[in-house]
């Protein structure tokens, strides 16, 4: 549920240059997905308690994201008349 609503957030803030800002979401996700990878074999041995760690972990950074980037108070969303 969350990575098309914030697909569909990007984009829309993006609206003028929608080819750039897909391309600038496609690349933070391959980052941040290459930098997530190796962190739970460094946390430890038992893969499934590090991979939470590591998931729970990116959640407030998730939420900073949100709120520095889309900036939803402003009201940024589709505009009136498209479904």
């Amino acid at each position: 549920m969350l990575l098309p609503a914030s697909t569909t957030l990007v984009l829309a803030v993006g609206s003028d240059a929608p080819g750039a800002a897909s391309g600038m979401l496609g690349g933070a996700q391959f980052a941040l997905g290459a930098a997530a990878a190796p962190l739970p074999g460094v946390l430890g041995s038992t893969t499934a308690l590090s991979t939470a760690v590591v998931v729970l972990g990116f959640v407030p950074f998730s939420a900073v994201a949100l709120t520095t980037l889309a900036r939803p108070w402003q009201g940024h969303r589709e505009p009136a008349g498209q479904p």
